[in-house]
């Protein structure tokens, strides 16, 4: 993984995306780097969206759908590279969405477009169908002429660029060193808030959720407990505890037990009901305060704020990053880890140090 600066080094962009095998006319470079300034802190009045772009050649061949399980509806059509931004614009909103914009570049031409994977809650996104795809890049090059790659905002300093053949760059646009956020990080918080429910397929369903947190938080403190662990305690007080936990993951598995034969319309309400639990587990999230999950994947609490006398030890920075770091410092064994992100879209995953 490689950390560079958009400006100093747009050389080693230019060569990365080459060699990524997507072709790209040069007049569109400078149209591109201009946009990649603007995507990792970009709204559209006051609501924050995190665009991914999808960019490559033959998008919309036939070919691309079948290789790739995805809808793709095409927009508009452009000749004039100086209009890249100007055509892009009006699409990024559907971003937040779930739906991701494509740029197919043939014959000189910009094509537009959103795509979309519809394969209900297990399923891959299309980030991941394309990040999957590594171990058959160069074939579907070789026989269809397909190429792309993703520009997917990490947060409002950093930039991801991936390419079909699994490898990455990292775009930093901080001014200072700070550390900047790490994907494994949100894979160690799915690690331990499914510890005791490890199927692959409930695992793919909450990592769809834990994704979308970029897009839908707009600061947020989620603590892992112990499944047995007693809540409220000494520390945690004041705030919303369930008498019986929210769970998520139970709802996932049955939704996901192919053993059983359902009936259509019990599975379209095991669908609504596992959207709506979810749905309200981002909006707990964004509450003040702090939202507990156990490691079987259940809610057990929101709103939640730490008792005064607990907090001993001095931290700098918002009252949000002080109450983690005092979850994080407090040495209770029923704690596992704590999720924290700030309003800036930068967070961390870190285990309760004992």
């Amino acid at each position: 993984m490689k950390i560079i600066s958009l400006y100093e080094r747009n050389n080693e962009i230019i060569e990365f995306i080459n060699r990524s095998k997507v072709n790209l006319p040069g007049e569109l470079y400078e149209q591109l780097f201009d946009f990649m300034t603007k995507i990792c802190d970009y709204e559209e009045e006051e609501k924050k969206i995190f665009p991914h772009i999808i960019i490559g050649n033959n998008i919309e061949k036939e070919e691309f759908i079948k290789i790739f399980p995805v809808d793709i509806i095409h927009l508009s059509r452009e000749s004039n590279y100086l209009y890249f931004f100007k055509r892009i614009k009006p699409l990024l909103p559907f971003c937040n969405n779930g739906w991701r914009v494509y740029v197919d570049i043939i014959n000189g031409n910009l094509n537009f477009g959103i795509m979309r994977n519809f394969s209900g809650i297990e399923g891959l996104t299309v980030d991941d169908l394309l990040k999957n795809s590594k171990e058959n890049a160069e074939m579907i090059y070789r026989d269809y002429g397909i190429s792309c790659i993703l520009l997917n905002p990490v947060n409002r300093n950093t930039l991801e660029i991936i390419g079909m053949d699994g490898e990455s760059i990292f775009i930093s646009f901080s001014l200072n060193k700070g550390e900047d956020s790490d994907e494994r990080q949100k894979i160690l918080f799915l690690d331990d808030l499914l510890m005791l429910n490890p199927d692959i397929k409930i695992r793919r369903s909450m990592k769809k959720i834990i994704d979308l947190f970029s897009q839908k938080l707009h600061g947020a403190i989620c603590l892992v407990v112990k499944d047995d662990y007693t809540l409220p305690d000494e520390g945690l007080k004041d705030g919303i505890f369930f008498e019986e936990p929210i769970d998520m993951a139970g709802i996932a598995d049955e939704l996901l037990n192919k053993d059983v034969v359902y009936t259509p319309d019990y599975i379209r309400q095991l669908n609504e009901k596992y959207y709506a639990i979810t749905g309200l587990f981002i909006e707990m999230l964004n509450f003040d305060g702090i939202t507990v999950v156990d490691t079987k994947g259940r809610i057990r609490g929101y709103n939640i704020f730490i008792s005064s006398h607990s907090k001993e030890k001095i931290i700098t920075g918002g009252a949000r990053k002080r109450a983690a770091y005092t979850l994080i410092e407090s040495k209770n064994s029923g704690y596992i880890g704590v999720y924290f992100q700030s309003q800036d879209g930068n967070y961390f995953y870190e285990r309760i140090k004992l």
